[in-house]
């Protein structure tokens, strides 16, 4: 998931097997150099027969169950280099 200023993200070499969340701030300028992520991510999950659920799930049949997910968050002003 981008979430944020994604006009000053740049993404050079990414590997993920599960879930990134990167989140920016106006003003942070990011460049991912080389990342590789793998964790258990987020899976869509039917909801069981009669399982209690709010309006917009029981419409769909299914829920959005997270995991494990890795965060980037770039929450001041400045430069960064992600190189791992």
């Amino acid at each position: 998931m981008l979430d944020g200023h994604l006009a000053a993200l740049t993404i050079e070499s990414l590997a993920v097997e599960g879930a990134l969340v990167v989140r920016l701030c106006r003003g942070a300028k990011v460049t991912v150099r080389r990342l590789r992520v793998a964790n258990a991510g987020w899976a869509f999950e039917e909801l069981a027969e009669g399982e209690a659920a709010p309006e917009q799930l029981a419409i769909r049949g299914y829920k959005l169950v997270k995991h494990a997910q890795r965060e980037l968050v770039f929450d001041a002003p400045g430069e960064y280099v992600v190189d791992e």
